[in-house]
């Protein structure tokens, strides 16, 4: 089932925001139905239908697109399995490694998890088709990142920008420092 939702928001230069909300198991399928509708505007958010965040979330990773425009741009979110490490990797002798430290300005990695990301459309185009269809035993966020890599493109991530992941109790990074630093 999709729905489609148009309405008009007060992101000021960014204009109007269309949301789609999709529905079904198959992830890599659901994120590949909302890239193609991506194509058709400037910028595509995914956003997982579990993830809680500030009111100016959206409008911040806008800001942060315009600073690093060849760039895909996200907050940190945190896996609801414990010991709730941050879903953000380096890709590191063959392997995706959790970066447990990080500094507080902006920073590059090489796999976000799919939580809530933004990209715009010419990033989103030049992977073609199908962007999240899975590639070498990957997730289909994994398989993502590694296609934005080949093509040259970063990941930055602004560590002020928080998404929680809804589980049974709401996880945020205190979550993770608590548990395993």
């Amino acid at each position: 089932m999709v729905n489609l939702v148009r309405y008009s928001c007060g992101c000021g230069k960014f204009g109007k925001i269309q949301t789609m909300h999709v529905e079904g198991a198959d992830v890599a399928k659901n994120r590949n139905i909302i890239a193609k509708e991506g194509l058709k505007y400037d910028y595509m958010l995914q956003i997982d239908s579990d993830m809680v965040f500030e009111k100016d979330y959206l409008l911040r990773l806008f800001e942060l697109s315009l600073k690093f425009s060849e760039s895909v741009v996200s907050g940190i979110a945190f896996l609801g399995n414990e010991p709730h490490l941050p879903a953000i990797f380096q890709y590191e002798d063959g392997r995706h490694v959790p970066i447990g430290k990080w500094p507080n300005d902006p920073f590059p990695v090489d796999v976000v998890g799919g939580f809530g990301f933004l990209t715009s459309k010419e990033i989103l185009s030049e992977i073609g088709e199908e962007p999240f269809t899975r590639v070498d035993g990957l997730q289909e966020d994994f398989s993502f990142c590694k296609k934005l890599r080949s093509k040259g493109k970063r990941i930055i991530i602004d560590p002020t920008l928080e998404l929680g992941h809804l589980r049974p109790k709401e996880i945020r990074g205190e979550d993770f420092h608590r548990e395993v630093m």
